[in-house]
């Protein structure tokens, strides 16, 4: 009986501590996914801090200029331009690619190809001094600016834009159309896509054309 009791009592301690260890091991796993949570969510947070500003419209080479002013990063592929006046509206996104082939012979954008890269770009940085590589980072810091590409302009219709896609018939061409008059009738917003924060809404007037 006593050599029992012993026994059950060296028993006791070992089933205690394998407990304790469970309970490190399913404590560890939840700060271990919590964690891992808070690293994912760390760039849309990052993202969604950023400010925004309008610069203005270079109708040299042909796009609305923004700034990331500060408080985070921006990527470009979450952007997203809409643009109104009285008589319609239109909207374009990173993805929605130039259609150069059919723009070629326009001659405000011989000035856009002398900065190399891929012209069929709807957003890149903005600088006289970036390389390709750099213009063509969609991850905007603080301080850096960036231009939203139009496909033409003229000073009566506007900035002229028509986003190239595939179309519902499954042909390839203009999905829509539009123009950005650069007076008091025209407002633009930009957005991020995926969160629908509004980073910009603007109504823009004639000292928006940045000088050339």
């Amino acid at each position: 009986m006593v050599l029992r009791e012993k026994y059950e009592n060296a028993v006791s301690p070992v089933v205690g501590v394998m407990l304790m260890l469970v309970v490190v091991i399913i404590v560890a796993s939840a700060v271990t996914i919590f964690a891992a949570g808070l690293m994912e969510e760390s760039p849309s947070s990052a993202t969604s801090l950023a400010k925004v500003e309008f610069v203005g419209a270079d109708t040299n080479i042909v796009g609305l200029v923004f700034k990331n002013t500060g408080g985070g990063t921006l990527d470009m592929r979450d952007l997203q331009l809409h643009a109104e006046d009285g008589s319609g509206s239109f909207t374009v996104a990173y993805h929605d690619r130039i259609w150069v082939e059919k723009y070629k012979p326009e001659q405000r954008i011989k000035p856009r190809a002398k900065l190399g890269g891929d012209l069929n770009l709807r957003m890149v940085k903005y600088g006289s001094d970036l390389t390709v590589e750099e213009r063509e980072n969609p991850i905007v810091e603080a301080g850096e600016a960036f231009i939203i590409y139009g496909e033409s302009y003229n000073s009566f219709v506007g900035m002229g834009f028509a986003p190239l896609g595939e179309k519902g018939d499954g042909s390839y061409g203009a999905i829509g159309s539009g123009a950005v008059k650069i007076d008091d009738t025209t407002i633009i917003t930009l957005k991020n896509v995926d969160t629908g924060q509004v980073y910009v809404e603007q109504r823009l007037s004639k000292g928006d054309i940045l000088a050339k």
